[in-house]
């Protein structure tokens, strides 16, 4: 009808009221229950609650109760999605290789599979460190770990500046974290097993003579030469402009044989120095092991097409000592370090030995 008209809602009375009820239900709102309410109300530090809801070993029984209590009576709700990625980083292992894929050395590449090995049997994951173009790390772990990381590669700066606790793994040290092959042994073993091959004109091939694992090598080369009062000779060092041990090495050894260089024996720093040399002999018309005995440093298994005589360092005890050390200085803050010995694997890059003892 014309005359009919709507009566219209008093709006104001209802945002009056939706107001009240929207005041009073932000007002029931209670506070977040944090861990630090879990720790206050079980009366326990926040490091044992956060250990008991982690489910970590050396938590009693007892304690362990006290928390679930808190946690019922609170009816705490831990943030999951936090606690996973501390987690994450808590049990995180940053391993540090080559600066790239093509610099990484078959040594360095089994100890780190070795290394995944070794830590995830304890709880942990081990994986190779990333670093962004300005040289920082890319993220943050518990530990690192460094595979023969010379002090002069940046990243080794970086490494030891930052506040997660590093290991290295690759020279004997007076202080610090590390493991280490026990270089000197190997370099007297390898020329020992040369001496009483027939050699007489024995070499010390590194890429450089300054590195201080080269050093200790040849300590042990000096040692075994002395004893026999042979010739000792000065280490022939043959750079890395290739970038490829064996080539560099090749490269070297080449132009040293056309320069009239005379040897019966060369002892190697690592088995790719010894490949190439091998190559260089062989293209030059020795025969090995007849007119040349080499003998390389890892004991890498099928390492190059030839039965290479070698020092074989202890691959797995290497990686489990690194991570028995790293795991209890990160609990305890303590630093040491520890030395493997080595041992010698006779192939046919060498003449027949007899057994030697040290």
């Amino acid at each position: 009808m014309a005359g009919d008209f709507f009566l219209l809602p008093d709006f104001s009375k209802v945002s009056s009221e939706s107001r009240m009820s929207t005041e009073q239900d932000e007002s029931s709102q209670t506070p977040q229950v944090t861990i630090h309410h879990v720790a206050a109300c079980a009366g326990l530090s926040i490091a044992s609650v956060s250990r008991a809801l982690n489910g970590e070993k050396y938590v009693s029984e007892k304690t362990r109760q006290k928390v679930m209590e808190a946690v019922r009576e609170l009816n705490y709700q831990p943030n999951y999605v936090a606690r996973q990625m501390h987690r994450q980083k808590q049990f995180s292992i940053g391993v540090v290789l080559g600066k790239d894929a093509g610099t990484y050395t078959p040594f360095a590449m089994k100890v780190y599979e070795s290394l995944q090995a070794s830590f995830q049997q304890r709880g942990y994951r081990a994986r190779q460190a990333q670093f962004l173009k300005n040289g920082k790390l890319k993220d943050t772990s518990a530990g690192y770990i460094t595979i023969g990381l010379h002090e002069s590669d940046p990243r080794y700066e970086v490494m030891h500046n930052s506040s997660s606790i590093v290991l290295d793994i690759g020279e004997a040290r007076k202080s610090g974290l590390w493991v280490s092959s026990n270089d000197q042994q190997g370099g007297y073993l390898a020329t020992q097993h040369l001496i009483e091959s027939g050699c007489r004109d024995i070499h010390f091939i590194c890429l450089h003579e300054k590195h201080r694992v080269s050093r200790f090598r040849y300590h042990g080369y000096l040692d075994a030469i002395r004893q026999q009062g042979l010739t000792v000779y000065e280490p022939i060092a043959v750079g890395d402009d290739a970038g490829t041990p064996a080539l560099d090495t090749y490269r070297s050894l080449t132009r040293l044989f056309q320069a009239g260089l005379k040897a019966d024996g060369f002892v190697c720093f690592a088995d790719t120095l010894a490949t190439g040399a091998c190559s260089a002999a062989s293209d030059f018309g020795l025969k090995i092991p007849d007119d040349l005995s080499v003998i390389g440093y890892d004991g890498i298994v099928g390492y190059g097409n030839i039965d290479l005589s070698s020092i074989r360092q202890d691959i797995d005890g290497l990686a489990d000592s690194a991570a028995e050390l790293l795991i209890d200085a990160m609990k305890s803050g303590e630093m040491k370090g520890r030395s493997l010995d080595v041992s010698l694997t006779a192939g046919k890059t060498t003449r027949p030995h007899k057994s030697i003892a040290i």
